[in-house]
């Protein structure tokens, strides 16, 4: 099995969490920030822990499509049609960084680097449908979890 596996552009997109947990990572080792690790890790726990609670649900919005393959953090792992995908743990996590950076940017959505915050998180969630490791619901569930988690950490980051 390979480690990493890249057939199309949307894997490459999907990838771009890498980037951010190493990203996340300096930001804890350099410059003493915790809140991007800490939040990267409070939404992997959470995108886990709804996938665990709904993985008996049978409902579409809850089961990944059918056939979904390679849908892991490195694109490998097989088919996983049979796994539970709700939310979209890559989109989750990328929500997470790209608006806690907006948030504390106090600057505008308007701005050109928040914009393109912005549209780093609609490619990845994009990327992960037309991969068919998602459903729209997934990617829109793990959006609206990733914002919420983002404004938390804010507001956290505001009382100290």
């Amino acid at each position: 099995m390979e480690l990493v596996k890249i057939k199309d552009i949307y894997d490459f997109i999907s990838l771009f969490l890498v980037v951010l947990y190493v990203y996340s990572f300096l930001e804890l080792i350099i410059n003493n920030n915790s809140y991007l690790f800490i939040g990267l890790v409070i939404s992997s726990i959470t995108h886990r822990l709804i996938k665990q609670i709904t993985k008996k649900w049978n409902a579409n919005i809850f089961k990944r499509p059918d056939d979904a393959r390679d849908t892991n953090l490195f694109n490998s792992g097989g088919f996983s049609g049979n796994n539970p995908g709700f939310p979209s743990g890559h989109t989750l996590a990328t929500t997470y960084v790209m608006f806690y950076l907006i948030f504390i940017s106090n600057k505008g959505i308007f701005e050109i680097d928040n914009l393109l915050k912005i549209i780093i998180v609609l490619l990845v969630a994009y990327a992960r449908v037309m991969k068919r490791a998602h459903r729209v619901i997934q990617v829109i569930a793990g959006f609206l979890l990733g914002v919420i988690i983002a404004y938390i950490a804010y507001k956290i980051t505001e009382i100290e």
